[in-house]
């Protein structure tokens, strides 16, 4: 939406509505899906100027001199013809959008004439390299460069000095640009649907940030510094891969946008809904393959929590005769494995399984048999009922596969690997 629109929406002239009009009274005018050339000859006098889906009248456009506001997405312009060259007689520009087009080097440097240029946008916008063109831009404020083949933004941005607004959209960025920690002044920052993994710690020095957007990147975790941005009033990171998220997340409280299955990774409140929302499984047919679904949720994934610990478990009053490190843990403890019976494994989580390997030395068995050998056959698996848990489930490779399972398992169209 354009940042002028309100000063222009009760007089904007549309191309049917222009019959008839005085010319001194069209100060706004919104060209869309107009097959046929729009002469703007008479109408020279224009502050407000939009195309889409058009064809532009280069001849009038040039003839402008007092636009504040330009934009134009999806229409035609001859490629000799360079649309900043067309619009540079309007000193007072102060907003400029552009989408699908193509600017030359030449075209683009010849920006740094607005002087007054406040909010730009290039979305979908292919524009060569402009020496030293951004650093005289210096008093833009917003700037938009939206589903650009990006791999990094040019140092000369630092020198915007009163940039409070900058959108990356779909930037296709694999990390944060170096040269965004050093804009002082941003208050709005979208990085949205970029493949971007981390967060770098020069962006602790966003002090005045107030918005950032970093829904449908590939971030696996959050830095706990984002709490400390004294500003911040709304943070997007739906739509991430999280894999573990730190606890002092809970201080942004409703200023963070995130899926609840990702807020119950720090929340244990939002991990109780969850749970309700998406319902549980405890009965498996099958107790060494439920012990091998828990080992890649609870101590791989960790996304089923808390995390199982026997050391811990024995703390209890009830347990106090248990005993770790005694002739008993040999053996498969009952109580610990009535624990695992019992537990209730979210829905959501299973469905998201695709690989499960075993191995002897994993945490789970550990857990049950503190001093297991690996010589008994605690932990076989000989029904393959449960896979109908896990939709998305591909390969399983375990060293405790009985035939029975194996058979069993070719129903599924699972690979099955006994080691």
């Amino acid at each position: 939406m354009s940042h002028l629109y309100d000063q222009f929406s009760d007089n904007i002239f549309y191309a049917n509505t222009l019959s008839g009009a005085d010319p001194d009274d069209v100060k706004a005018l919104y060209v869309a899906y107009h097959n046929e050339c729009v002469d703007l000859s008479t109408y020279t006098g224009l502050n407000y100027l939009s195309y889409a889906f058009s064809v532009i009248d280069c001849a009038g456009l040039a003839r402008q001199q007092e636009l504040r506001h330009f934009s134009c997405s999806n229409s035609s312009l001859s490629k000799k013809q360079g649309l900043i060259s067309l619009l540079q007689q309007n000193r007072s520009l102060a907003e400029l959008t552009i989408s699908r087009l193509s600017l030359s080097a030449e075209d683009a440097a010849r920006m740094s004439g607005f002087a007054e240029l406040r909010y730009l946008t290039l979305s979908d916008t292919a524009m060569a390299a402009v020496p030293g063109g951004w650093s005289l831009l210096s008093q833009l404020q917003e700037l938009t460069l939206e589903a650009q083949p990006l791999t990094q933004l040019p140092d000369e941005l630092e020198n915007l000095s009163a940039l409070t607004a900058l959108s990356l959209k779909q930037c296709r960025f694999s990390k944060v640009p170096d040269v965004i920690g050093q804009l002082s002044a941003l208050k709005t920052l979208d990085l949205s649907d970029n493949p971007i993994r981390e967060l770098p710690e020069s962006m602790a020095r966003l002090t005045a940030l107030e918005e950032i957007d970093l829904s449908g990147c590939q971030l696996a975790s959050l830095p706990e510094w984002l709490t400390d941005l004294p500003a911040l009033k709304k943070v997007n990171v739906r739509n991430n891969p999280f894999t573990d998220l730190p606890p002092a997340l809970k201080k942004l409280k409703s200023k963070l946008k995130i899926d609840l299955k990702d807020k119950a990774l720090y929340d244990s409140s939002a991990r109780e809904k969850l749970m309700q929302k998406s319902g549980l499984v405890s009965g498996f047919a099958d107790f060494g393959f439920k012990l091998m679904v828990i080992q890649k949720l609870m101590y791989e994934d960790k996304t089923l929590r808390p995390a199982f610990d026997v050391c811990e478990f024995v703390k209890k009053p009830e347990n106090s005769h248990m005993d770790p490190e005694s002739e008993q843990a040999y053996q498969v403890m009952p109580e610990v494995r009535d624990y695992f019976q019992k537990l209730g494994i979210p829905q959501h989580l299973l469905a998201d399984i695709t690989e499960l390997c075993a191995d002897g030395g994993d945490d789970i068995y550990s857990q049950l048999a503190p001093r297991w050998s690996g010589s008994e056959d605690y932990f076989d698996m000989h029904s393959a009922q449960d896979i109908r848990h896990l939709p998305k489930l591909n390969v399983i490779e375990s060293p405790f596969l009985t035939t029975s399972f194996c058979d069993e398992a070719d129903a599924f169209d699972v690979e099955v690997i006994a080691l």
